[in-house]
C-alpha cells in the first residue's frame, strides 16, 4: 500500500495544501474547478519496493520547522478516515496492488478527472500505526476510529502513558490512587515499556539476520523483582477488620525478609500475588464485580488458609489452589469468574518454583537474554505474567547492564512498533496493509543512531514481518534531521515551508549532510549555535572598530575568541583584519 496524495482545504496550519508522497504516480488538485489530474512522471525511478517479495511498498519523509504541519498530516488521516469528521474538506489517493483508490469529503461524481479509481471503500483499505517519543496530553489519538474494520493504533508516549494509567489502576471511589500508591502514568508506562522491550529482545535473539543487521547490542540479562507497592496498595484498600486483612497480616508477619534466597523470594512473590488478586477481584468496583463473586472468593481464600497454616508458602499454595476451580459460581451472574487467570496463576507459581537456585540472586530473579533455554524462559514468564497480572503490576523488570538513554530509545522504538503491529495484524481483516507514521523519532537518538535509523527500520520490518505475508507497509518519517533526509529521494520527500523559505537542493539522496544543514530550509542563519554567534558578533564589532580607528587596541579576550573559532576560513579572515 502506498499513500500517494493528500489535499486539504484547511486543517490546522495546512491551507490548500497539496502533498505528494511518492516518486510516481503524482497528482494535482484544483478545488476551484474540482479537477484532479495525474502529473506526468516519465523516466521516474523509485528505490521502493527493494525487491518483488519486499513487504515495504514505499518510504517517505516529511520535513519542516516546528508548527509547519508534520504531525497535523497524521491527525488529518485520523480525523477524516477513521473518525469521519464531516467539517474537513479533503481528498486522498492511495494505491494497493496496482489499483488506485480515491477518498474525499466531496461527492466523487463532482470531481472532474480522467483517472480510473477502484470503487472499494477507502476506510477498509489500510491501518495506521502512529509513533512519537514525546508526551503531550492533548495530542493523543485513539487506536481505532469509526471504521471498526481498520485500526488506528497509537503507540506514542502520550497515548501509552495515559492509557497505561487508565487500564492498570484500581479506581476505588474513596481512594486517591496516585497519592496513595505513588503509581502515576509515567510509572505505569515505564513498567509496560520494559515488558515491550523484553519481548522485542527475546524475539530478536531468534532472528539471526535481523540481530546482525540491526547492530543492536542487547543487555545481557533481565532482573525481575517484586513490586512491593502491592503491599501498600492492599493495606490502603483492605480494612483492618476484614477476614482478608487478618489473613494478610498473619502471612506478612511470618514472611521472611532477612535472608535473600529462593524460598524468601517465592514467599514474598506469592504474598504480592495474593494482594494483587484480592485488590483486582475482591475489592475492585470499576469492573462491576458481583457481590456474590466477592463473597465466594473470600470464602475460598479462607478455606485455603484454614486447610494449611504450616508456613507462608504452603498456606498461599492452598489459597491459590482453592480459588483456581474450573466451574463458575453461578450461571446467573452477569460477570462470571475468569478462570483462565486463576489457573494461569498456578502455572506461573510452578514455573517460578522450577527455576534453578542459581537464578535467584539477592532480591532478584536473574535470567539471561540470549539464544538459550534460559532466554526462552524469559518469554514464557512474561507471557504467563501478562495473563494473571491484575489491575497493577506485582513484578518489575529491569535490564542489566543498564542501557544508555539513546540505546533504550532505539530498542523502545522497535519494541513499541512490534507491540502495535502484532495487535494490528492479529485483529486486521483481509490482511490489510499498514501505514507507519514515525513522528520526530530521531529526537532522542545520537547522530550515529540517526544514520542507521532508516536502514534499521527497513530491516526490522522485513525480518520481523516480511515472511508472515500479512500485508505490506508504507513508512513515513516526519523529521527535523538532515541526516535522515539524506536517505530519501527528493521526490518522495514532503517539504513543508512558508512562502519565504524554500529548499534549494534538487537532490537529497546521499547528499552531503553538512550542505543539507546549511540549507536555509533548516537554518536561516550561519549553521552555528546562537551563543557562539552572539560572542563572535561582539568580537567582529570590536575588530572592525579597531580596524577603522588605529589608535584603539584590540582586547586580549577578542584575540583569544578568534583563536577558538573552528571554521578555518572564517578564522583566518578575521585574523587578517586584526592589526598587529
Amino acid at each position: 500500500m502506498k499513500l500517494l496524495f493528500i489535499w486539504v482545504k484547511e486543517y490546522a496550519c495546512l491551507k490548500d495544501k497539496k502533498i505528494n508522497f511518492s516518486v510516481s504516480p503524482r497528482f494535482d488538485f484544483d478545488y476551484k474547478s474540482m479537477t484532479l489530474t495525474q502529473i506526468s512522471t516519465e523516466n521516474a525511478f523509485s528505490l521502493f519496493p527493494l525487491s518483488e517479495d519486499s513487504c515495504i511498498e514505499n518510504i517517505s519523509a516529511i520535513v519542516g520547522k516546528n508548527g509547519s504541519g508534520k504531525t497535523s498530516i497524521c491527525r488529518l488521516l485520523y480525523e477524516t478516515v477513521f473518525y469521519g469528521h464531516v467539517d474537513i474538506e479533503y481528498l486522498f489517493v492511495y494505491q494497493k496492488n496496482d489499483a488506485l483508490y480515491l477518498a474525499s469529503s466531496y461527492d466523487k461524481d463532482n470531481i472532474r478527472t480522467n483517472i480510473t479509481f477502484s470503487d472499494a471503500r477507502y476506510g477498509t483499505g489500510f491501518n495506521v500505526l502512529y509513533y512519537s517519543p514525546f508526551y503531550f496530553n492533548m495530542h493523543r489519538m485513539p487506536k481505532m476510529g469509526a471504521d471498526t474494520m481498520s485500526f488506528f493504533k497509537d503507540v506514542s508516549t502520550s497515548n501509552l502513558m495515559e492509557t497505561s494509567l487508565k487500564n492498570d489502576k484500581n479506581a476505588r471511589l474513596d481512594i486517591d490512587y496516585q497519592k496513595t500508591y505513588t503509581v502515576d502514568s509515567r510509572t505505569a508506562n515505564a513498567i509496560l515499556d520494559n515488558r515491550r522491550c523484553l519481548m522485542f529482545l527475546t524475539k530478536l535473539q531468534h532472528l539471526s539476520k535481523a540481530k546482525s543487521a540491526l547492530d543492536i547490542t542487547p543487555p545481557k540479562s533481565v532482573l525481575f523483582s517484586i513490586d512491593k507497592n502491592q503491599f501498600h496498595k492492599f493495606e490502603a484498600e483492605c480494612h483492618e477488620d476484614t477476614s482478608l486483612r487478618k489473613i494478610y497480616d498473619t502471612l506478612k508477619a511470618n514472611t521472611r525478609s532477612d535472608i535473600h534466597d529462593k524460598e524468601t523470594f517465592i514467599e514474598n512473590l506469592l504474598l504480592a500475588m495474593f494482594c494483587n488478586f484480592v485488590t483486582t477481584y475482591h475489592l475492585e468496583t470499576r469492573q462491576g464485580v458481583h457481590d456474590a463473586i466477592k463473597d465466594e472468593y473470600c470464602a475460598r481464600i479462607e478455606k485455603g488458609y484454614g486447610e494449611n497454616k504450616n508456613g507462608v508458602r504452603n498456606c498461599l499454595h492452598s489459597i491459590f489452589k482453592n480459588i483456581a476451580v474450573l466451574d463458575n459460581i453461578t450461571t446467573e451472574l452477569e460477570y462470571p469468574i475468569n478462570n483462565k487467570k486463576q489457573c494461569a496463576a498456578l502455572d506461573f507459581i510452578a514455573f517460578i518454583e522450577n527455576l534453578a537456585d542459581t537464578c535467584f540472586k539477592n532480591e532478584y530473579i536473574v535470567l539471561a537474554i540470549d539464544d538459550t533455554e534460559e532466554s526462552r524462559s524469559v518469554t514464557t514468564l512474561f507471557e504467563t505474567y501478562q495473563i494473571i497480572k491484575g489491575t497493577t503490576e506485582f513484578l518489575r523488570a529491569e535490564f542489566f547492564p543498564a542501557l544508555s538513554s539513546g540505546e533504550y530509545s532505539e530498542i523502545l522504538l522497535y519494541a513499541r512498533l512490534m507491540d502495535g503491529l502484532d495487535e494490528i495484524l492479529q485483529a486486521s481483516h483481509n490482511q490489510k496493509d499498514t501505514l507507519i507514521f514515525l513522528d520526530e523519532v530521531e529526537t532522542t537518538l545520537h547522530p550515529k543512531l540517526q544514520q542507521r535509523l532508516v536502514y534499521n527500520c527497513i530491516t526490522f520490518l522485513e525480518e520481523f514481518y516480511g515472511s508472515e505475508k500479512k500485508g505490506k507497509f508504507h513508512v513515513i518519517f516526519a523529521t527535523h534531521s538532515p541526516i535522515i533526509l539524506s536517505d530519501f529521494q527528493a521526490a518522495s520527500t514532503v517539504f513543508l515551508a512558508n512562502d519565504s523559505t524554500n529548499f534549494r537542493h534538487a537532490q537529497t539522496f546521499a547528499a552531503n549532510i553538512y550542505q543539507l544543514y546549511n540549507d536555509s530550509f533548516f537554518l536561516e542563519d550561519t549553521p552555528i549555535g546562537n551563543f557562539a554567534r552572539h560572542i563572535i558578533n561582539a568580537a567582529i564589532k570590536e575588530i572592525n572598530d579597531c580596524y577603522e580607528n588605529p589608535e584603539k587596541t584590540l582586547s586580549e579576550r577578542t584575540r583569544r575568541i578568534v583563536d577558538l573559532i573552528g571554521e578555518p576560513v572564517f578564522r583566518n579572515l578575521l585574523k587578517a583584519r586584526i592589526r598587529n
